[in-house]
């Protein structure tokens, strides 16, 4: 085909008939350079020539006519796909690597700049505990609250409220994140609380295996950073074992106290607590459609799984019987004064009432261990213990011997009756058998 050098106005001229599918115009002054237009096309640069160990020329588009490709500009890459031929390359080839090494480039840069707090964003949407659907609520809340800016002013009181352990690290790039920097945070978080410092560190560790299973961040982050010997050595004092509980001897003290507390539904939650080891924003979060009582079970959403089902004992059913329902407040324990709708922090009636039965030391938590271990003063079998309270199955036993709610029904019973014995309280069990409307309960003897 004869070559013109080209110009735009040749380059205008050019067109195609419509009995053709395209018309070509070659460049006399760079070789291999060309133009090519269809019938309703734009014209277009290209390069076309042979390649050594290919079977006749090849034809690569350069692009079209105009801006950006000027004619200069097209002679450029002309002469530039030219060379890569001399030297023996396809330029195809070329082209693919070339945009291949540009896109691993800019995707380096992309994961150098992103900062733990748009991975701790994609971690709250998207994050989820191993073998989970989700997290459990009450975990979730936690991760909300550590991340906080803080600044808000207190609920009650003055002053504001400080910034989440797990905020100052959110400005970071997260490539940034290693064992020196997790130490020297640990360090100074320590210094608000060791155990709070100790649960924002399970948490972040949490957070860097997801994002070690996360393809965007997983080139990013050592997963195993939380845990290096860096951070923990020396940083967090180890904590020491709780063991509160109320003995058997403190029991008729502890239920005087509690009983004669202001507020019933408190009086009915830290007796709820004592009577089922149910932890605390498990029983505190019970609803009255959670609760069967022709059949005397109760529902609890349960902090490790789903949900669980245990039976209820006669008194506590009573007990819960006899708590009044406020309007538009589904929960059994409600409170008016939290913006949940039920009780929320029981330290302080709890208090009071372990200071009048002259008792050393008790928390909420203690009341599940003091469940615990009266049941086995009850002499009923460990495994139904865990299995009412929550406990995973400590033996491969156990796990084999999963009771259902009737068959724990006789085991409740037997350490309902062995407290309220124990505590000094006087109740009916052959009475509330047939009881159909709900009776006042007696105060202990």
């Amino acid at each position: 085909m004869p070559k013109v050098t080209l110009t735009a106005t040749r380059i205008a001229a050019l067109h195609c008939d419509e009995a053709k599918s395209q018309a070509f115009l070659y460049d006399a002054d760079t070789k291999g350079l060309g133009v090519r237009v269809t019938p309703n096309g734009q014209p277009s640069f290209f390069w076309a020539g042979p390649i050594v160990g290919l079977r006749g020329p090849i034809r690569m588009t350069i692009g079209k006519v105009g801006q950006p490709w000027s004619i200069a500009d097209a002679r450029v890459r002309a002469r530039a796909i030219q060379t890569i031929v001399d030297n023996g390359r396809d330029p195809r080839v070329v082209a693919d690597e070339v945009a291949a090494k540009d896109i691993a480039t800019r995707a380096a840069a992309r994961e150098a700049s992103i900062t733990v707090g748009e991975a701790w964003s994609s971690y709250m949407e998207d994050g989820r505990p191993a073998k989970k659907i989700a997290w459990k609520p009450k975990y979730k809340e936690s991760l909300i609250e550590m991340a906080k800016p803080g600044g808000l002013p207190y609920k009650r009181g003055t002053g504001t409220t400080l910034p989440g352990p797990i905020f100052e690290l959110l400005s970071m790039n997260l490539k940034d994140i290693d064992a020196d920097i997790l130490r020297a945070w640990v360090i100074k978080q320590n210094k608000r609380g060791s155990a709070q410092a100790n649960r924002a560190l399970q948490m972040f560790s949490g957070f860097l295996r997801w994002c070690y299973s996360h393809k965007l961040y997983e080139k990013v982050i050592d997963a195993n950073w939380a845990r290096d010997d860096k951070v923990k050595a020396n940083t967090i004092p180890a904590g020491k074992p709780r063991n509160d509980q109320l003995e058997s001897t403190f029991l008729r003290g502890w239920f005087e106290t509690v009983f004669l507390l202001p507020n019933r539904q408190m009086s009915a939650y830290l007796i709820a607590l004592l009577l089922t080891g149910a932890r605390k924003e498990e029983m505190a979060a019970v609803k009255w459609i959670d609760i069967n009582f022709k059949y005397s079970r109760m529902k609890i959403a349960d902090k490790m799984h789903e949900d669980r089902v245990i039976p209820v004992g006669p008194f506590l059913l009573q007990l819960l019987k006899s708590l009044p329902k406020i309007d538009g407040n589904d929960y059994v324990f409600a409170s008016s004064r939290s913006a949940s709708g039920h009780l929320v922090d029981s330290r302080k009636a709890l208090a009071v009432a372990v200071e009048s039965a002259e008792i050393n030391h008790l928390t909420p938590h203690g009341l599940r261990r003091s469940f615990n271990l009266l049941g086995e003063e009850a002499e009923v079998p460990e495994g139904a213990i865990n299995q009412i309270s929550g406990h995973k199955p400590k033996t491969q036993g156990e796990r084999y011997k999963p009771r259902n709610v009737g068959q724990l029904q006789k085991f409740m019973l037997k350490i309902e009756q062995h407290i309220l014995l124990e505590g000094g309280v006087d109740f009916d069990y052959q009475a509330s058998k047939c009881a159909s409307n709900v009776t006042p309960i007696r105060k202990p003897v």
